[in-house]
């Protein structure tokens, strides 16, 4: 009952536009939920709600409630989210410049998106990861990425006309 009570102050506080507050109700419900052991994708959820309403105004407590959620949904096995909530944590950093931070959570991203046997999407993460290691002048790293990346596509049909451009 706690939890659900945070969860409807926190959606009256995103309706006032009141973002940190929100985020605030929501870590306090995913706690909540978290101490319930039968609750615990609710916890998840909650904190990826969190971080999503800090997004607008505190990214330090976002990149918190983001860890927190991947944390949950790990210990859940819930990759495929783990995967969603690691990308987009990567792409707030690196709307942040915080080009590290970014290569990171990509290549979290990358492997959690492998263990769901998903490559096009581990691709994906993979090439962001290749794009941005080029711009830190990891080319050596980069190139590798890329490397890896055309050989995948080769074993696929929709995407071995892509490998030439990799490459």
């Amino acid at each position: 009952d706690a939890a659900e009570t945070f969860v409807k102050a926190a959606n009256a506080f995103k309706l006032a536009k009141s973002w940190e507050l929100a985020g605030d109700a929501f870590v306090r419900a995913a706690e909540t939920f978290e101490r319930s052991s039968d609750l615990t994708y609710d916890a998840g959820s909650k904190y990826a709600d969190a971080a999503k309403a800090y997004k607008n105004g505190a990214p330090d407590k976002a990149i918190a409630a983001y860890r927190n959620a991947i944390r949950v949904y790990t210990d859940a096995a819930r990759f495929q989210q783990c995967a969603r909530l690691s990308k987009e944590l990567a792409e707030m950093h690196e709307a942040n410049r915080y080009n590290e931070a970014a290569m990171e959570s990509y290549s979290a991203a990358a492997d959690f998106y492998d263990g769901e046997d998903s490559k096009s999407h581990a691709n994906a993460m993979r090439l962001k990861l290749a794009s941005i290691s080029a711009s830190e002048g990891k080319y050596a790293k980069a190139a590798e990425l890329f490397e890896r990346i055309a050989a995948d596509s080769l074993d696929n049909n929709l995407l071995k006309y892509s490998a030439r451009d990799h490459l």
